[in-house]
């Protein structure tokens, strides 16, 4: 109740800064960007950001963010980057005629948005339930009086009414997610794919090895990434390498010349100690402040270990192994989010129930080598349309023409 009430009070003392915006003509040619509430330069909207820049010089990309120390980072890069609470940041806000953002509007300047035409690329294939679909954490039942007041208030304060012009999907798989997740016209979601594909199959755009990781003996031949999910956006305390035995996995890895790559959810990562991990050779705590981008890590990935994430979509367009490790599921979809479909059948891959039979699916994958590529090959046709490199060429190219369609 407390954001929600900061959120009504900001709201209502920015409405003359929404009234003021909307005097602006919009241009075509001014496309704004963000991402994650304004506080990160990655994923989708960063992806395409770059590919805008490097293949459209007609239109002008700006980066919208409240993180100082970013704007700093991308202003020596070259890039069109500004505050999206300066004065500028609200001009270039107000005078876009296009807002692409990952999260929300607060991904942008959220008071000038509205005007522009909003195109959410979002931030993965949801295998948890979203938005109007979450009902454990979106859909709470509140008395009809508080119903009818909050529908005065979005009418009143359009900016806190989030709606989107276009949704970018993958397949016609997530499709049918995001019409009843966001309850859109299902018209207005477009099957291009995602522009974080380009950037996993791109081993171009993938991070060094050595940023991965610095043991440089050359008989490595394995890179295990684990990737879990975060429990209740961090704030649930839940320790998910509590069982695992170090000192025992770290041999196993050894002797099967792999390493193991721990890449935590962002809202999970000050919650583990990164040198007491990092004492085993073979077991590497990636630190989220220099390694951030998971898309641009799973090129060198061999296997995956996952749990509810998105990620494990994502990583089928690699088509390589992935082990599941639900430990706690019935807990998870009681607590933080249901899913969309029965666990068992939506996860191309063994189920392990504890660390012990990761290590047991591991040593199978090692002596018997991948048995899973059917499975993953069926998942992967119901969720993706394409499974090439050019899903930022084809959202540019919806976008353009989307207020100018052919006669």
């Amino acid at each position: 109740m407390n954001r929600q009430f900061k959120k009504l009070f900001f709201g209502i003392l920015s409405f003359p800064v929404f009234l003021i915006s909307q005097c602006f003509p919009r241009s075509k040619k001014i496309w704004v960007f963000g991402s994650w509430h304004g506080t990160q330069f990655s994923d989708n909207t960063a992806y395409l950001f770059q590919y805008v820049i490097n293949n459209n010089p007609n239109i002008k990309a700006v980066w919208l963010t409240e993180n100082k120390l970013l704007i700093e980072q991308l202003k020596a890069k070259g890039y069109q980057v500004f505050h999206k609470n300066s004065i500028i940041g609200f001009w270039y806000g107000s005078r876009a005629g296009f807002s692409f953002i990952n999260c929300g509007y607060d991904d942008v300047n959220k008071y000038c948005i509205r005007g522009s035409l909003i195109i959410q690329l979002w931030h993965g294939i949801p295998l948890k339930k979203i938005k109007n679909d979450d009902i454990i954490n979106e859909n709470i039942q509140r008395p009809s009086i508080i119903i009818l007041i909050r529908n005065i208030i979005l009418k009143l304060l359009p900016f806190l009414n989030e709606r989107y012009d276009l949704i970018i999907s993958t397949g016609s798989k997530v499709t049918d997610r995001f019409e009843s997740a966001f309850k859109i016209n299902r018209s207005n979601i477009v099957e291009t794919g995602y522009p974080r594909m380009d950037i996993i199959l791109s081993e171009k755009s993938a991070y060094c090895k050595t940023q991965l990781h610095s043991y440089h003996d050359d008989t490595i031949e394995k890179f295990i990434l684990y990737a879990p999910t975060h429990r209740g956006e961090g704030r649930r305390e839940h320790d998910m390498l509590s069982h695992l035995d170090f000192e025992k996995f770290n041999r196993f890895l050894q002797k099967h010349k792999s390493i193991m790559l721990i890449k935590m959810h962002y809202y999970e990562s000050d919650k583990i100690s990164f040198n007491s991990i990092n004492e085993h050779s073979h077991i590497h705590l990636l630190n989220n402040q220099e390694i951030n981008d998971i898309n641009r890590i799973l090129h060198h990935i061999d296997v995956l270990i996952t749990d509810y994430s998105s990620v494990f979509y994502d990583f089928l367009v690699l088509d390589r192994p992935v082990l599941f490790a639900p430990f706690d599921l019935e807990e998870y979809q009681k607590i933080d989010r249901e899913l969309y479909e029965d666990y068992s059948s939506a996860t191309p891959g063994p189920i392990c129930q504890n660390w012990d039979e990761i290590q047991i699916q591991l040593e199978k994958y090692f002596s018997e080598g991948d048995t899973y590529q059917t499975e993953r090959k069926e998942i992967f046709n119901q969720y993706f349309k394409y499974s090439d490199n050019h899903n930022s060429e084809r959202i540019v190219d919806t976008v353009i023409n989307y207020l100018t369609p052919s006669s």
